[in-house]
């Protein structure tokens, strides 16, 4: 129940996005302009502020995120191996990949971690934050790389003056050198990321009133299963292998194992992938995640 009312309000913006396009309240242009403000502003806000407030001086944290990040991008090769396998075009492959490995660790992660063991949890804050900083800068890697190499030069320059690599830069700056966390600065980032979530379900609700996404299940599907099983599964035995506590590997999976994340509509919209296939993504996932999510913690009840 506690995983259904943390979903229910997502489904409730889509629908309030999809309602207000087809009352013709919203303009079709307003979903790009949206998806635009995300990409360049609430989703680096909510990356500075995340790792922002990071305690990483923590005993043990360094090692625990360190561990995350290895079997986030262990999980990554697997899906750029998979769909490389694929007879799917390279933009549907970049879409799938997008899809896969980036999850709602944060919008949603956060509050069914903080439900499940504890509120406030350093761990949860730091994998989760971490889950969705590695997961889109992955994903954009794979987007230039895997299926485009001869860009891979040009990809660098891009990466440099991309704002969310700038964002992570700049987060983990002011979060090692500790200064005014809790302080108006960092609440007034924490503010703007806040909008990131709910600005991407409204303007992912107006594209999916314009957009005919059936043709898209099957690789939406693709992606959901590798998102709510695969994930999961890499990410425990990764943060397994260093022999950490039970409590931490089950945050660990549990983040791990949330749905797309909205924002992935956005980088979609900015680097021209097939947004019917991310759409239909986040839709298929978030939904799916009802059952999913609630038997993975069964394991740690």
């Amino acid at each position: 129940m506690n995983t259904f009312s943390i979903i229910l309000p997502v489904l409730l913006l889509v629908a309030a996005g999809y309602y207000l396009r087809r009352f013709e309240l919203m303009p079709e242009e307003w979903t790009h302009t949206l998806n635009g403000f995300v990409y360049h502003v609430a989703l680096p806000a909510l990356v500075v502020a995340g790792f922002w407030g990071i305690p990483w001086q923590v005993p043990g944290l360094a090692k625990l995120i360190g561990a995350g990040v290895l079997a986030f991008i262990a999980f990554a090769l697997l899906v750029g191996i998979l769909l490389a396998l694929t007879p799917m075009n390279r933009r549907t492959k970049a879409s799938v990949f997008l899809a896969a490995v980036v999850g709602n660790s944060i919008y949603m992660g956060f509050p069914i971690a903080d439900g499940a063991f504890g509120d406030g949890h350093t761990a949860v804050v730091a994998l989760g934050t971490i889950f969705l900083v590695i997961g889109i800068l992955i994903a954009i890697a794979g987007i230039e790389v895997f299926w485009e190499p001869e860009r891979t030069r040009a990809y660098l320059r891009s990466l440099a003056r991309n704002p969310l690599a700038i964002a992570l830069v700049m987060g983990i700056a002011v979060g090692f050198s500790g200064w005014g966390v809790g302080g108006i600065v960092h609440q007034t980032f924490g503010i703007v990321g806040a909008t990131a979530s709910p600005i991407a379900l409204i303007a992912l609700g107006a594209f999916l009133r314009g957009t005919f996404v059936r043709d898209a299940a099957w690789h939406a599907a693709l992606a959901t299963a590798l998102r709510l099983l695969i994930a999961p599964v890499v990410v425990f035995l990764g943060i397994a292998l260093i022999g950490s506590r039970f409590q931490e590997l089950g945050i660990a999976t549990i983040l791990a194992a949330m749905p797309v994340a909205v924002t992935t509509m956005s980088v979609a919209d900015e680097l021209d992938l097939e947004q019917s296939v991310v759409a239909s993504s986040i839709v298929m996932s978030t939904l799916l995640a009802l059952v999913t999510v609630p038997l993975i913690l069964l394991l740690w009840a």
